[in-house]
């Protein structure tokens, strides 16, 4: 393996990073309770963030006159 001197600069890809970091950080061990919500949190953000651009689109239609 070469060794890596602290102060170079690595070109690394975004892949290559996910990939060093996947190695590097332990990685969560998910259960069903855990994944579940998990899956709960994000629909609750999808559903806010639609929420919240249907208001502005609408907002923005309302400006419009036909």
């Amino acid at each position: 393996m070469p060794s890596l001197d602290a102060h170079a600069s690595l070109p690394l890809s975004v892949a290559q990073v996910r990939l060093l970091l996947q190695v590097v950080l332990p990685q969560p061990v998910l259960d069903v309770p855990a994944v579940l919500t998990l899956i709960s949190y994000q629909q609750r953000h999808n559903y806010a963030a639609y929420c919240s651009h249907r208001k502005r689109l609408l907002a923005h239609l309302q400006g419009l006159r036909w």
